[in-house]
């Protein structure tokens, strides 16, 4: 019976698809005196079949889940005007869908078994309308509403639901283009991962042209409740207004000479925990000659979270020479002043820095040498200083805060913009390696694999004392027949306590890389080896090996090779780390309506604390003809977390056919 009305319900969409016929140019409007203008609606069309299988152990149930989703869909879209176009164009779109989902489950333990079928009918539509669209004042109207799934590589899939309503008016003029923009929203997502939110943004951004200067203003504002019940409910409320004012200005004719400057103010509150952050900044660059550039920089930050507060003003100056396209000097001061609420931070700071190229017979050698030293005079007693740090979160790569003695009941991780506050031990993983701290994103998280965040956190500061650091750093590279790279780093930064106390060991830390390349068209493999000897119980030593090969023996068919094996030892600790990664991607076209693909991927981490083991396949065929595109795909998913005990198997079985709008 379900084939019967999956075919009887594909045959009706069939056939209304194909009375879309092209007509002639007169026909493709439909008017009314004039009144109104309506092109032809363009039609296309939208199957989907979906079979799983899977397979998930826990210490304490293991699950055996067989799933079914059919998916069918009708897409229509069209333009017009009411009585001009230049009154009122708007823009219709709808995607009518029906959806049969069968669900059967069967437990080792409560509820042995379950059953679930449902059948749902759901418009998505995308429409909008623009009046006054070629005036200096326009204003847009806008709904729509998305329905998607998350595919999840080692969860069960989650259905999202995406509602917006929103309008934005525009002032067109040329010296002062502005907008301001209301949306609401509505996020709705189930299965696997269930949360609710709505969310209220209010966008203003406006920009002034002038003929030796840029301004721009923008402002944020952002209100959302949200409500997670993935494995307990959490209710989180955000409320954000965020200001930024930026001008650049180029005070002589030829622009050897700008000055950009920056006013920000963020204002947040995080579940009732409030955050305030004021960013004042000024860079001035000044191009003397084409060889010789000064740039001079004024930065004053003030920071407040949970109470404890903030100032930083920070002067620096710094100069570059080019000579003769070989030899680069950069030469820098800085000065940072940095006041808290029982206590000061000033620190005094000078760098110095060359690098030397030169080419040789078979290829060319590069030589970098750079010294900085720095006072730093501290008064007060202990105190807890507010900061925010910009992380890029990648899987099976280790980032740890700046700041050692961290409150870890502080830290609160959102996306660059604020707007989103993500959620510990589901979307993040905070760590302590030593007196360090870790955030590392998690494979089921709403972070994506190398997404930039922000991590607002607050570290203790321990009494008063001063004193000076002396670092240096060499670099050699040599490059030979343009294929073979050497290259050699080394750095190390030594700490004397001037007057009082430190809380911690004096720092005699250093950093020693080697990695030797060897790069091809079709090859690219290199060793490294990386030895970090520190003074805080954070020493390690890492050792990584990698291999990429691309090979195109024919026109139409291609094969890529990659792997990547190492350990990272941390000797402080006595703990071991073993990483390894296989993958590789096969695609041929023996015809042009025909593709093929192959991709295969393993990854394993090995530490005292994680042991997981991640493998999948798949391959898919596309075939396309016309406006008509048809794909069937396969996958075979394998995790497994032995430390938690935890591990899922999964394939998957795909067939699509859509028709796009024509």
């Amino acid at each position: 019976m379900t084939l019967m009305g999956n075919t009887r319900t594909a045959v009706i969409i069939f056939i209304l698809s194909c009375t879309a016929i092209p007509t002639t140019v007169p026909q493709l409007y439909a008017q009314d005196n004039r009144i109104f203008s309506i092109e032809r609606p363009k039609v296309g069309l939208g199957a989907y079949c979906r079979l799983s299988d899977e397979k998930r152990e826990t210490p304490n149930l293991t699950t055996r889940s067989t799933y079914r989703r059919f998916r069918e869909s009708l897409p229509l879209e069209t333009n017009g005007w009411i009585y001009h176009s230049n009154l009122l164009d708007f823009h219709l779109g709808f995607e009518p869908e029906l959806q049969q989902e069968y669900l059967e489950q069967d437990q080792a333990a409560m509820n042995p078994t379950q059953s679930r079928h449902r059948n749902i009918s759901i418009l998505g539509f995308d429409v909008g309308a623009t009046l006054l669209k070629r005036k200096p004042v326009s204003l847009d109207i806008f709904a729509d509403r998305k329905d998607g799934q998350y595919d999840f590589s080692n969860a069960q899939d989650s259905d999202i639901n995406i509602q917006t309503l929103g309008t934005r008016l525009n002032f067109k003029n040329p010296t002062l283009p502005a907008s301001v923009e209301l949306t609401r929203r509505k996020f709705t997502r189930t299965g696997f991962y269930q949360s609710d939110e709505e969310r209220d943004q209010v966008w203003v951004k406006m920009r002034h042209n002038a003929k030796k200067s840029v301004t721009k203003l923008l402002v944020l504002y952002n209100n959302s409740e949200m409500n997670r019940t993935t494995f307990e409910s959490i209710d989180t409320s955000l409320e954000t207004l965020m200001t930024e004012l930026t001008n650049s200005y180029f005070i002589t004719d030829d622009n050897r000479i700008r000055l950009d400057g920056q006013l920000y103010n963020m204002r947040a509150d995080y579940n009732g925990l409030d955050q305030r952050t004021w960013i004042l900044s000024e860079n001035l660059f000044w191009e003397h000659s084409k060889d010789l550039l000064t740039r001079y920089r004024f930065v004053y930050t003030g920071r407040e979270s949970g109470g404890s507060q903030n100032e930083e003003t920070r002067l620096s100056a710094a100069l570059i020479h080019h000579f003769r396209d070989q030899l680069t000097t950069n030469l820098g001061a800085a000065a940072a002043f940095n006041s808290f609420d029982s206590g000061s931070e000033d620190l005094y700071r000078s760098d110095l820095r060359f690098n030397y190229r030169r080419p040789i017979p078979w290829g060319s050698v590069e030589l970098g040498a750079a010294w900085n030293y720095g006072v730093t005079n501290r008064t007060g007693t202990q105190r807890s200083i507010p900061l925010e740090e910009r992380l890029t979160l990648s899987t099976g790569v280790q980032t740890l805060l700046d700041k050692e003695d961290v409150d870890l009941g502080s830290i609160v991780v959102t996306d660059i913009t604020g707007a989103t506050v993500y959620t510990e031990n589901i979307d993040y993983q905070v760590v302590t390696v030593g007196p360090a701290v870790s955030i590392s994103r998690t494979l089921l998280g709403a972070i994506a694999d190398g997404q930039q965040v922000n991590v607002h956190y607050s570290y203790r500061s321990g009494s008063a004392y001063d004193d000076s650091r002396f670092g240096q750093r060499y670099r050699f590279d040599l490059a030979l027949w343009s294929c073979l790279y050497l290259a050699f780093s080394h750095s190390r930064i030594n700490q004397d306590i001037l007057s009082g106390e430190s809380p911690n060991d004096p720092l005699h830390d250093k950093i020693n890389t080697l990695r030797l390349s060897f790069v091809k068209k079709w090859s690219n493999t290199y060793f490294q080896y990386d030895k970090q000897d520190r003074s805080n119980d954070n020493s390690s030593v890492t050792r990584t090996i990698f291999e990429r090969i691309d090979l195109r023996p024919a026109r139409n068919f291609f094969i890529n090779l990659r792997g990547k094996i190492g350990d990272r030892k941390f000797t402080d600790l006595d703990e071991e780390e073993r990483f390894y990664s296989l993958g590789t991607s096969v695609g041929w076209t023996p015809r042009s309506w025909c593709n093929l693909s192959l991709n295969y991927a393993s990854n394993n981490i090995s530490t005292d604390q994680r042991d997981e083991l991640k493998s999948e396949f798949g391959v898919t065929a596309k075939l396309v003809y016309g406006i008509w595109t048809g794909t069937v795909s396969y996958r075979l998913r394998d995790q497994d977390d032995k430390q938690n005990v935890n591990r899922l198997w999964r394939q998957d079985f795909i067939v699509q056919l859509t028709r796009r709008l024509w």
